[in-house]
C-alpha cells in the first residue's frame, strides 16, 4: 500500500482482513492507519474520471472515509478518532478532486460534532461548496461560516464580486439558507474581521434581497418556507436597513399578519419594532396597526381551526401574550373587532387556559376605563356567556384541570353579575386548600357574600363534590322533603392526614382578612404543594358557625377530626385577627363541651381549663412548640388504652394552669425510668420536631436548656441509634431558624458534635442521612445571616468556616455508594457553597492583610469518594473502573470497601434489584434522578477547582511505600478528565470555565507532569481544543469585553502547552507578539488578537506543522484592505486587525 501509486483493480487479502477487522483495533493503531491511507499519492485516493463523468474515490480511499465514519458511529474509545490538520486536508483535497456524497456526509456530521474543525479546512472547500450549490454543500458553507472567521471573511469577498451577488440574487431560494445563516453570525462580535467590510456585504444584500423577501413574505407563504424567508428577512433589516428601507414594509405588513397561512411573519414585528425605537409617533401607529392584526390573526385562526387538537396552539398562544402587551387602551380597537375576539375565543378555545388568561388581563384594559365604548359586549352578557356555556362545569369541576379552572375562575371574577345560580358550581370546584385556584375562588366566594349571597342565605357549608351531590338531592326532593345537612357531614369532609399536614405547618403568616391587593395570595417558599394543606382562613369561621348555641354538634368528632387541633394552632398565628378567631372558636366549644355527654369529656375539659389559666393577656400569642403539645395531648385524650394517655392526666391533674415559658414536663419525660421510658422520651421529641418551626418557640426551648440537654444525651452509651436519629431531625428542625442556627454553631459547639456523630462506627445511613441534612441547613441558615452586597462584604468568621468545612469533609468520608441522588445532590450543593465562602472570606482577610493559614481543603481521597459517589449512580462504568485501578495502584482502603459494597448493594440484594426495577418502571422518578446528577455535575466541578494536588518534599522512600505525589498526579489527571468532558458536554457557561481556567493554570500548567498529561491523553486534548472554541464562538449573553479575560487566560494556557510540546513553526514568536503584545491599553487591538491567535493555536494543536489556514486569514485581511483602497482613493484609518495582519507580515517577511 505504501508503494503504490496506482489505484488497485480488486483488494489484497491483508486489505480485506482490515476492512473486516478494523472496529477490534486499538484507537492509536486505528488512527495510524487513517493517516497512512490519507497520506497516500493523490492519484491512488481517486479513481480516473472516464468522459463526460467526474472522478470518485478508489478503494483506498473508501476505506478511509468507511473507518472514519463507522469511527464517529461508534465513539467508545476516546470519543473516536481525533481528526488531525493532515487528516482534514486530505479530506478536503478528496472533496476538490471527485464526487462523493458519503464524503460529502461525513464533512458535514465532522463539522456538526466537532465544529472547530471548521477551523482547519481551507477555504477551497468554501468556495467549491458555493460554486456547486447542492444541499449537503450549503449545509457544508452553513457550519463554516459559522465556526470560522475565515470562513466568514472569504464569505464576504466572494459576495463582493459583482458575479456572485448577482448569483445570489438569481439563485435566492437556493442559497437562502446560507445567507441566513451568515447575517444570523455577522450579529456576533468578530474583532477577526475588518468591520468595513462586513458592511459593504450587508449593504449589497439588502439592494439585492430586500424588496424581494419583502414581496415573499407578503405574498402567500408555506410552512416550510415562511420560517426560513421570514427569520433572513428579519435579520436584514435588524443590519442594514433604515426606517426609509422598511416604509413600505411598515405599511403593508399589517394587514399581511391577519392571514393564517404562516404565523411566522410574526418575526418580523420585533425587528420592525427595533427599528422604530427612536420614533415615537411611527412606533405608536406601528403598534395599533398591530394590535389590531393581532386580533383579527386569532379570530381567523380560532374559525380556520375550530379543534384545539388540530390548530397552531404554540403559535397562537405567542399572539395571545403578545396581544397582553401591545393592548394598552380601549381605543386601540374597535368594538366589533373585540366582540369577535370574545365570541370566537369563547366558542373555540374554551378549555384554553393562555386565551383566558389574556381575556381576563384584557378586561380590565376594555372596561376599566370611566367610559365603555358603547357597543362592547356588556359584562354581564359576558357572565353569561361564560357561565352558560357547556364546558363550564367540566372546567370548572374537574380536578385534571385545576390551571383553566383558575384562569375560568379569573375571568368570571366581576361583582356587578353575581348571583345565586352558579354559586354551587364555585363550592363543587372549591378544595379548601391553599393552593393558587382555591385561594381565588374564596376570594370570588367572599365578593358572592359582599354581593348578598352568602352561604347562610344558601343554607349549605358543603365544598367539593359533596357540594354538587348536595345540590342535586335539593333540587330532585324539593324544598319539602329536603333536610339540611349535619354538622357530623361537614367533619366528615376532613381529611385525617391533610388536617396533620396542616397542623403540622400551620400557616402562621396566612391573614383572615385582607387588608390588600398585594396580601391577596398566600406563598410559602418553604412548602413545595400548598395543595395538601387547608385553610384555616376558610375552616375558622366555618368552625365558629357550627358551634353557635342554637347548632348541635358531636364534641368528640370535632376533636377526633383533628378541628380541634387547628383551632389551637390557630392561636400560634401572628395575625391578630387568626388569633381571635381561634379564641372565639375555643370558647363556643367549650360550651358546648359542657354539656356534652361521652368517656373523656372531663379531660378534655380539664385540658381546656389548663390551657385558659395560661393565659395571661388578652389575645396572646402563643409559642408553636406549645400549641403543638396541647394539640397532641387533645388527641392523646382519647386513647386511654396508651401509655402516654395515664403520663399526661397526671400532669394535668397536678397543675391548674400550663407555664407557656417553657415545655411542660419536658425533663421528666425525656429522662423517665418508668418501663415505658422510651415512649416517653420519643413522644416529647415528636412535639420538639414538630414545634420548633419559629424564633420564639427556639428561645423558650434555649431558655429552658433543651439544646443542651439533647446534644449531651445523644452521645452518651444510654442513647440508641433511633433517639439519636430522632434528637438529630429535632436539631434539623431547629436549624431552619436562622438565629438558631447561628447561636447552635457558635455558642453550642454544635459542628463538632457532629464530626463526633459521624466518626463512631458502623454509622446508620439512615442516621447519617439526617446528619447531612442537619449540616446542610445549618450551613443555609448560617450564611444566609452574613448575606451582604458586594460592596460591603461580609463573611463568617474564617474558624466557624473551617469547622463547616470539617464536618463536610467528615461526611464525605462516610459515603457510600448506595447514597440517593437527592441526598448526594444536596450535600453536594452544600459543600460548593462551604468552599466558595471559604473562599470569599480568604480573600476579605488578604485585602485585609490578616494572618490566616491555607489549609488544604480536599485530600486526593476525598475527592475520589465524591466522583466514585456520583459514577455509582449514574452507573459510568468506565470511570468506576479507572477510579478502582487508581484506588487498587495506590492501595486506598477506603475507596476499594466503597467498591465492595457497591457490589453487594447491587450484586447479592434482591431488593436493591427490585428497587432498580421499580426505578426503571417509573419514567418520572428516573428522569428526575437524571437531573439532579446532572445539577450534581456543576456542583462537582466547582467543588473540584478548590482542590490542588500536594507535591511532598521529596524523600527516600521504602520500596514497598508508594510515592504520595504519583497519586496527587494520577488524581489530577482524573479530576481533569472528568471536568473537562463535563464542560464540553454541557452549553458553555462562562463562570464555570473560568473557575476551570484558574484551577488548571494553578494545578496542572504549574506543574511539569500535568502538561504531559494533557498533551499526551488524546481525548483530552481533544477536549481541550473543544472547550477553547466554545469560548470564542458560543453565544453568551455577556459582551466581548466581558469576556475576554477569560479568553486571555485560555490563550495563555494553550500557547504555555503548545510550547511544551515543540515543534513549533519559525513564525511562532512573531504571531504571538503580534496578537499577544506584553503591554497594551487597545483594547480594541487585544481583542483582535484574541481572537485572530485562535485560528493560530486551532491549526498547531491539531498537530500541524506550519500555519498555512492562519496565513491565509491574514493574507485574507491584507487582500481586503487592498481592494478597499482601489476602490476608494481616501487613505484607510488603519483598524485593530490590519495592524496585526500588517506586523506578522513584515515579521514573517
Amino acid at each position: 500500500m505504501e508503494k503504490g501509486s496506482q489505484t488497485p483493480k480488486k483488494q489484497s487479502q491483508p486489505f480485506q482482513a482490515l476492512l473486516s477487522l478494523h472496529s477490534f483495533m486499538d484507537s492509536c493503531n486505528l488512527r495510524e492507519v487513517v493517516s497512512k491511507l490519507l497520506l497516500l499519492p493523490h492519484g491512488s485516493l481517486i479513481s480516473p474520471s472516464s468522459e463526460g463523468t467526474q472522478a470518485e474515490l478508489s478503494v483506498y480511499g473508501h476505506a478511509a472515509l468507511l473507518i472514519l465514519t463507522e469511527s464517529k458511529a461508534n465513539p467508545s474509545k476516546d470519543h473516536g478518532i481525533f481528526l488531525s490538520q493532515a487528516h482534514l486536508h486530505g479530506l478536503s483535497t478528496l472533496l476538490l478532486s471527485c464526487s462523493s456524497h458519503a464524503l460529502e456526509a461525513f464533512l458535514l456530521q465532522t463539522l456538526s460534532t466537532e465544529p472547530g474543525s471548521a477551523k482547519l479546512i481551507h477555504t477551497d472547500v468554501l468556495l467549491h461548496c458555493l460554486q456547486f450549490p447542492l444541499p449537503d454543500s450549503l449545509s457544508i458553507s452553513s457550519l463554516l461560516l459559522q465556526n470560522c472567521s475565515t470562513h466568514r471573511l472569504c464569505f464576504e469577498m466572494w459576495c463582493l464580486e459583482p458575479a456572485n451577488m448577482e448569483k445570489l440574487s438569481d439563485q435566492t431560494e437556493t442559497f437562502l439558507p446560507l445567507i441566513n445563516t451568515y447575517l444570523q453570525v455577522a450579529r456576533r462580535e468578530d474583532p477577526a474581521r475588518p468591520q468595513e467590510v462586513q458592511k459593504e456585504v450587508v449593504t449589497a444584500l439588502k439592494q439585492a434581497l430586500l424588496a424581494k423577501l419583502s414581496q415573499c413574505v407578503l405574498g402567500n407563504l408555506t410552512e416550510d418556507s415562511g420560517a426560513q424567508v421570514t427569520e433572513t428577512l428579519a435579520n436584514l433589516i435588524r443590519l442594514s436597513a433604515n426606517i426609509k428601507d422598511t416604509k413600505s414594509l411598515i405599511n403593508t405588513l399589517p394587514d399581511a399578519l391577519q392571514k393564517v397561512d404562516s404565523f411566522e411573519r410574526w418575526q418580523l414585528v420585533d425587528a420592525v419594532t427595533e427599528k422604530l425605537d427612536g420614533c415615537p409617533e411611527e412606533q405608536d401607529t406601528w403598534r395599533k396597526s398591530v394590535t389590531t392584526a393581532a386580533l383579527k390573526c386569532l379570530i381567523a385562526a380560532y374559525s380556520h381551526s375550530k379543534d384545539p387538537a388540530t390548530a397552531r396552539l404554540e403559535q397562537e398562544h405567542s399572539i395571545l401574550e403578545r396581544l397582553q402587551g401591545l393592548l394598552t387602551s380601549a381605543e386601540d380597537i374597535t368594538a366589533s373587532e373585540w366582540n369577535s375576539f370574545i365570541k370566537n375565543g369563547l366558542k373555540y378555545r374554551y378549555r384554553d387556559h393562555h386565551y383566558l388568561n389574556t381575556l381576563s388581563h384584557l378586561l380590565g384594559v376594555m372596561y376599566g376605563g370611566t367610559e365603555v365604548q358603547k357597543d362592547l359586549i356588556p359584562l354581564t352578557t359576558l357572565y353569561m356567556m361564560t357561565s352558560s356555556h357547556s364546558l363550564f362545569l367540566p372546567t370548572m369541576l374537574e380536578d385534571h384541570e385545576e390551571h383553566s379552572r383558575c384562569q375560568a375562575k379569573e375571568a368570571l371574577k366581576c361583582p356587578a353579575v353575581c348571583n345565586t345560580n352558579q354559586f354551587v358550581v364555585l363550592l363543587g370546584a372549591y378544595g379548601v386548600s391553599l393552593n393558587n385556584s382555591d385561594q381565588k375562588l374564596l376570594l370570588l366566594l367572599q365578593e358572592y357574600e359582599r354581593n348578598d349571597v352568602s352561604l347562610l342565605k344558601f343554607q349549605s357549608f358543603l365544598w367539593g363534590p359533596a357540594a354538587v351531590e348536595h345540590h342535586k338531592t335539593r333540587k330532585s326532593l324539593g324544598a319539602s322533603l329536603w333536610k339540611q345537612e349535619s354538622f357530623e357531614d361537614l367533619l366528615a369532609l376532613l381529611n385525617t392526614d391533610r388536617m396533620l399536614q396542616t397542623i403540622a405547618h400551620f400557616p402562621q403568616h396566612r391573614k383572615i382578612i385582607l387588608q390588600d391587593d398585594k396580601e391577596r395570595v398566600y406563598y410559602n417558599d418553604a412548602v413545595e404543594d400548598l395543595g395538601n394543606f387547608y385553610d384555616p382562613r376558610f375552616l375558622l369561621p366555618l368552625f365558629s358557625t357550627i358551634l353557635q348555641p342554637e347548632c348541635v354538634i358531636d364534641c368528640l368528632k370535632f376533636v377526633s377530626s383533628h378541628a380541634l387541633g387547628l383551632t389551637v394552632m390557630a392561636l400560634s398565628s401572628y395575625d391578630t385577627k387568626v388569633r381571635a378567631a381561634a379564641y372565639h372558636v375555643l370558647s363556643c366549644f367549650y360550651h358546648h363541651l359542657e354539656g356534652a355527654r361521652f368517656r373523656e369529656k372531663r379531660q378534655l375539659l380539664y385540658l381546656m381549663d389548663t390551657v385558659r389559666n395560661g393565659v395571661r393577656q388578652q389575645n396572646q400569642r402563643l409559642p408553636f412548640v406549645l400549641t403543638t403539645y396541647i394539640a397532641k395531648v387533645a388527641q392523646q385524650m382519647l386513647k386511654p388504652e396508651d401509655h402516654m394517655y395515664m403520663v399526661l392526666n397526671r400532669f394535668l391533674l397536678s397543675h391548674q394552669s400550663l407555664d407557656f415559658r417553657r415545655v411542660p414536663e419536658f425533663f421528666k419525660l425525656f429522662y423517665g425510668f418508668d418501663l415505658e421510658h422510651k415512649m416517653e422520651r420519643e413522644w416529647i421529641l415528636s412535639v420538639l420536631e414538630e414545634g420548633i418551626s419559629d424564633g420564639h418557640s427556639y428561645e423558650l426551648c434555649e431558655q429552658q436548656g433543651i439544646f443542651q440537654t439533647l446534644l449531651a444525651f445523644s452521645t452518651s452509651p444510654l442513647c440508641d441509634e433511633h433517639s439519636q436519629a430522632q434528637i438529630i431531625r429535632v436539631l434539623c428542625q431547629a436549624a431552619r431558624v436562622t438565629r438558631a442556627a447561628y447561636n447552635l454553631t457558635k455558642s453550642s459547639g454544635l459542628l463538632t458534635w457532629i464530626i463526633q456523630v459521624v466518626e463512631k462506627k458502623n454509622l446508620d445511613q439512615q442516621l447519617l442521612g439526617a446528619i447531612k441534612e442537619k449540616q446542610v441547613d445549618e450551613a443555609k441558615t448560617s450564611s444566609s445571616t452574613e448575606e451582604k452586597p458586594k460592596s460591603s462584604v461580609k463573611c463568617l468568621p474564617l474558624p466557624l468556616i473551617t469547622e463547616f468545612l470539617s464536618v463536610a469533609l467528615t461526611i464525605s468520608r462516610h459515603l457510600r455508594s448506595r447514597v440517593k441522588a437527592a441526598q448526594l445532590n444536596v450535600f453536594l450543593q452544600t459543600l460548593c457553597s462551604v468552599l466558595k465562602h471559604r473562599g470569599t472570606a480568604l480573600s476579605v482577610n488578604k485585602q485585609a492583610d490578616w494572618l490566616t493559614l491555607h489549609p488544604q481543603p480536599l485530600s486526593c481521597t476525598e475527592a475520589l469518594t465524591l466522583l466514585l459517589c456520583w459514577a455509582s449512580l449514574s452507573r459510568n462504568a468506565a470511570l468506576l473502573s479507572q477510579i478502582q485501578a487508581l484506588a487498587e495502584r495506590h492501595k486506598l482502603k477506603e475507596l476499594l470497601g466503597m467498591g465492595k459494597d457497591k457490589a453487594r448493594g447491587r450484586g447479592s440484594s434482591s431488593q436493591a434489584r427490585a428497587r432498580k426495577e421499580n426505578l426503571a418502571e417509573d419514567a418520572e422518578t428516573e428522569k428526575q434522578e437524571e437531573s439532579l446528577l446532572t445539577e450534581c455535575t456543576s456542583y462537582l466541578s466547582s467543588i473540584f477547582v478548590h482542590w490542588e494536588p500536594a507535591f511532598p518534599l521529596p524523600e527516600p522512600q521504602p520500596r514497598e511505600k508508594l510515592d504520595p505525589s504519583q497519586l496527587a498526579s494520577d488524581t489530577a489527571h482524573l479530576l481533569t478528565k472528568w471536568s473537562l468532558r463535563c464542560l464540553v458536554e454541557d452549553s458553555y457557561d462562562e463562570t464555570r470555565t473560568q473557575e476551570f481556567l484558574h484551577w488548571i493554570q494553578k494545578a496542572v500548567i504549574k506543574q511539569g507532569e500535568g502538561m504531559q498529561f494533557v498533551l499526551l491523553d488524546v481525548g483530552m486534548k481533544a477536549d481541550v481544543l473543544r472547550l477553547y472554541h466554545q469560548a470564542f464562538e458560543a453565544q453568551c449573553s455577556s459582551s466581548l469585553s466581558a469576556k475576554v479575560d477569560v479568553l486571555q487566560l485560555f490563550s495563555n494556557i494553550m500557547i504555555r502547552l503548545l510550547e511544551s510540546q515543540g515543534n513549533l513553526p519559525e513564525l511562532h514568536q512573531a504571531v504571538v507578539s503580534a496578537c499577544l503584545p506584553e503591554a497594551t491599553h487597545d483594547e480594541s487591538r487585544r481583542e483582535a488578537g484574541l481572537f485572530l491567535l485562535s485560528s493560530y493555536v486551532h491549526e498547531l494543536w491539531r498537530g500541524a506543522t506550519s500555519a498555512e489556514l492562519f496565513l491565509s486569514h491574514v493574507s485574507l485581511v491584507t487582500r481586503a484592505k487592498c481592494n478597499r483602497q482601489k476602490a476608494s482613493k481616501s487613505s484607510l484609518s488603519q483598524t485593530a486587525i490590519r495592524a496585526i495582519c500588517h506586523d506578522i507580515t513584515t515579521l514573517k517577511s
